[in-house]
């Protein structure tokens, strides 16, 4: 399959490291949070340090002020 955006080289680096973010911090636990239905106050430090959460949140208010462009690049 064809992607419709070209992503560049930062686009690229980001995915990367939220995939193996994932693979290492969330993949191990996510059978327990299910359990538990909750996930950990920790991970969403750990996601909002990444800049995952809220990435359009203008930087002064601690967010990454992505476009939402770069936002869905970073999706897909």
């Amino acid at each position: 399959m064809q992607r419709s955006i070209e992503f560049s080289l930062e686009n690229e680096i980001f995915r990367e490291s939220v995939r193996r973010f994932f693979e290492s911090e969330v993949v191990p636990h996510y059978e327990e949070w299910e359990k538990v239905r909750m996930v950990s106050r920790e991970i969403w430090r750990k996601c909002g340090d990444m800049g995952l959460l809220l990435p359009w949140l203008e930087e002064k208010y601690g967010g990454r002020a992505y476009n939402v462009l770069f936002i869905a690049e970073k999706i897909i």
